[in-house]
């Protein structure tokens, strides 16, 4: 089974992708953390290993601070360099500012992740989490199946 973390500010947002995940996959809900700020989601991913990031560009460092898209991506930066910091499968970035997609999705491309354009209206995010959540489950199974196979 997989373990995801969403890293998301947004109430609402963070409810659509929810939904998203427990409606394409059966993954429990207990393999799921949420994290709506940056101190709280470096908490979670220095105790537990994640196959799936979710994460929000523009995100506060700690509650009622100001959301930036910088900490997203030091957050993101600090996930490569940082040895303390359990190594996370595959990082998802949701931004809901289109503004800040062009700017931002190369420094994503670089760490081999994808930067997604999240319009609420539109279905292109959610079949580019769903491929990503299918492929995740698919590739963990098949790993796991041949972690029990005997090699002489």
């Amino acid at each position: 089974m997989i373990n995801i973390i969403v890293v998301e500010d947004d109430k609402i947002k963070n409810e659509k992708i929810k939904s998203l995940i427990l409606s394409s996959i059966n993954i429990p809900l207990a393999n799921i953390d949420f994290a709506d700020d940056i101190k709280k989601a470096k908490r979670l991913i220095y105790q537990k290993s994640y196959d799936l990031m979710i994460l929000d560009l523009v995100l506060p460092l700690e509650k009622e601070s100001d959301a930036k898209p910088e900490n997203g991506l030091n957050f993101l930066k600090d996930i490569h360099s940082n040895p303390q910091i359990k190594p996370i499968t595959h990082i998802v970035g949701l931004t809901g500012f289109s503004e800040y997609l062009s700017k931002y999705q190369k420094e994503f491309a670089n760490h081999l992740w994808q930067l997604i354009d999240y319009k609420a209206e539109e279905i292109d995010w959610k079949e580019k989490l769903k491929n990503m959540l299918f492929h995740l489950v698919k590739t963990r199974a098949e790993f796991l199946q041949r972690d029990n196979l005997d090699y002489q």
